[in-house]
């Protein structure tokens, strides 16, 4: 299934690493055991590593734009991606993305290469901005797997207003040119090229738009998150919050209208054959414990072992740096058992609350592939 070739490709690689293949099926099979302990003994299978913590716009809603960090922390280097990598040995898939525009890291695609030397797979997120004729070449003509980009609108005036320093019409041009390299210089399949809105109340009224503009430009998939992220910041959490869709005292948790305007982009992606998911509901619930902390770790461009992407900040949380210990002495160090346990108690702490915000279960709504592109079956979530 075209939707889903990314988690084929990390299958098919790990047949060829039966020990790393071996240890991603314990942490699927046997993750709600394994979740009844705060002590871990598996490794990773899949690890988040920030490659650089600056960026070359400001948006709106990402903590980037409101932190010192960018100015005090240098690029990831290429020797420091390997001895984190190196650490790691059942690791099958890497997001090589922080907080940062990561092809600002100009060692980013010989981390891909030796990433993929090792049989692990890597994805990552741009805001597109920099996709030059020449970067787009590389990009085709690298292992990488998976390229998101973020696009927060579908008209100008509200893309620019959200994504400050980034235009609108470059973005748009940049998206397409690499759409075309793909398949002028590519197998016209890799990297999976996808884009991803987070909705708010500024732009979720464009979303129907945006479903015409992604299959226009070629791209594979289109996706829509529905919470704001608060990067385990109560400030942040009050000051973004009046830009939420998300309202616990309606039906469907949602504000007035957003229903409708989701139904009409569903119409419209089936009347068009674009592949869309809309991530619905909220993300976790006391009875669905966040598997972060037992069976993934985001690593800053700094070397500090986090939370979370979705906390994707060492000052708020760490539990220790890869540049001066090993992984296997930082996973059950008493800060993160501690971690755990308050999960498994189901008191998680207040910088999770942008992820736990109600007792609803969390679920997608999947836009089906247009007949004549059906294929194999689903795979669950790699």
């Amino acid at each position: 299934m075209r939707l889903d070739r990314r988690k084929l490709r990390v299958l098919r690689r790990g047949l060829r690493r039966p020990r790393a293949l071996w240890n991603l099926a314990k942490i699927k099979l046997l993750l709600p055991v394994l979740q009844r302990s705060d002590r871990v003994t598996i490794t990773p299978a899949m690890l988040d590593i920030e490659p650089t913590a600056k960026c070359n716009i400001r948006c709106k809603y990402c903590q980037v734009t409101y932190w010192d960090r960018s100015a005090k922390v240098k690029n990831l280097t290429y020797e420091q991606f390997v001895q984190i990598v190196d650490q790691f040995p059942h690791v099958l898939q890497i997001k090589l993305q922080g907080m940062g525009e990561p092809f600002l890291n100009h060692d980013f695609f010989r981390m891909v290469a030796y990433a993929d030397r090792k049989g692990i797979t890597v994805r990552t997120f741009s805001n597109a901005t920099l996709l030059s004729e020449e970067l787009a070449e590389r990009i085709v003509e690298s292992p990488l797997a998976e390229l998101t980009i973020s696009v927060d609108a579908a008209t100008k005036e509200t893309f620019e207003r959200i994504r400050s320093g980034a235009d609108w019409d470059r973005v748009q041009e940049n998206i397409h040119r690499l759409v075309r390299a793909r398949r002028e210089l590519g197998n016209g399949r890799d990297p999976l090229i996808t884009i991803w809105m987070v909705a708010t109340t500024e732009n979720i009224g464009e979303f129907p738009e945006l479903v015409r503009i992604a299959k226009h430009l070629g791209v594979d998939r289109l996706d829509l998150q529905n919470h704001l992220n608060f990067w385990g910041k109560e400030d942040y959490q009050e000051k973004m919050q009046r830009y939420s869709i998300n309202r616990e005292d309606t039906p469907t948790h949602y504000r007035p209208d957003v229903d409708r305007i989701l139904n009409e982009a569903r119409r419209v992606a089936k009347e068009i054959g674009m592949r869309m998911t809309i991530h619905t509901g909220n993300t976790l619930h006391a009875g669905d414990k966040c598997s972060w902390p037992w069976t993934s770790a985001y690593i800053s461009a700094d070397g500090f072992v986090v939370p979370c992407c979705v906390v994707a900040n060492p000052e708020v949380m760490n539990f220790g740096n890869l540049f001066q210990d090993t992984f296997s002495s930082i996973q059950n160090r008493e800060k993160y058992k501690a971690l755990r346990r308050s999960f498994m108690e189901g008191t998680p702490p207040k910088m999770c609350d942008g992820c736990y915000l109600c007792p609803k279960e969390s679920g997608l709504v999947t836009i089906p592939a247009p007949p004549r592109a059906a294929a194999a079956s689903r795979i669950g979530a790699l």
